[in-house]
C-alpha cells in the first residue's frame, strides 16, 4: 500500500496525468474561443500530448505555445482550407433535391466527401505537430495515411465516440474531453508517424516525411 501511494506509485502518476490533461483540455479551449486559431490549437495540443504519451521532459505551457507560434500560420490556412470544404460538402447534402434524378447518385459520392474530410481532420493537425511539410503536401499526406492505417483511423474514429458518449453522460468531463483524446489517440500517431521518420533527430527539429 505505501507503494501505492509513494511519489512513484500509481496514485502520484495517475494524478499527475490527470491534471496535465485538465490543463491542456484548459490551454486547448482557451486558445480556439476565436474558432480560426482552433487548427493551431489542435496541432499544440498533440504536441503536448505526444511528448506525455512518450515521457518525455518538458513544461506543458511552454510547449503548448512554442507549437502554437511557430505553427499558427500553417495551422490556420489548413484549418480555414477545411473548413470551406466541409461548409461546401454540408450545403451540397442540403441541396440534393438541385440533381433531380442523379440524387441517387450525389447522395454517397457527398457522404464519402465528408467521411473523407473527417479522415483528414483527425490527421492533419497531429501531422503538422510532427512534420515540415508544405500545407498541400501535408493535407494530401493526411488524407492518404488516414485511408493507409484504416484500422487505426477507425480505432481513433471510436475513441472519439467514446469521449463524445461520456460527455453526454457526464457533461462535467468536458474539462477533460480534449485532453484525454489527444493522449489516447496520440498512441495510435505515435505508432503510425515513426514508420515515416526518415532520421532520428531530436523531435522538436521535427521531421520531414
Amino acid at each position: 500500500m505505501n507503494g501505492f501511494f509513494s511519489f512513484d506509485g500509481p496514485f502520484f502518476k495517475i494524478g499527475n496525468l490527470l491534471a496535465d490533461l485538465l490543463i491542456l483540455n484548459l490551454l486547448w479551449f482557451t486558445c480556439s474561443i476565436p474558432i480560426f486559431t482552433i487548427g493551431a490549437s489542435t496541432t499544440a495540443l498533440y504536441y503536448v500530448a505526444s511528448k506525455r504519451v512518450i515521457d518525455k521532459e518538458g513544461y506543458i505551457l511552454r510547449d503548448f505555445f512554442k507549437s502554437f507560434k511557430m505553427n499558427f500560420f500553417q495551422a490556420t490556412i489548413i484549418w480555414i482550407i477545411l473548413v470551406i470544404m466541409g461548409g461546401i460538402a454540408f450545403f451540397g447534402l442540403k441541396n440534393l433535391s438541385v440533381f433531380g434524378q442523379f440524387k441517387i447518385v450525389a447522395l454517397p459520392l457527398y457522404i464519402f466527401i465528408v467521411i473523407e474530410l473527417l479522415v483528414t481532420c483527425l490527421y492533419v493537425f497531429p501531422m503538422l505537430s510532427k512534420f515540415h511539410m508544405k500545407t498541400i503536401e501535408i493535407i494530401k499526406s493526411a488524407f492518404i495515411l488516414g485511408n493507409k492505417h484504416i484500422l487505426s483511423t477507425i480505432g481513433i474514429i471510436f475513441m472519439g465516440l467514446v469521449v463524445a458518449y461520456l460527455l453526454y453522460r457526464w457533461p462535467f468531463l468536458i474539462f477533460l474531453a480534449m485532453g484525454s483524446f489527444a493522449f489516447s489517440t496520440s498512441f495510435l500517431f505515435i505508432r503510425i508517424f515513426k514508420n515515416y521518420y526518415k532520421d532520428d533527430e531530436d523531435e522538436k527539429s521535427r521531421h520531414r516525411l
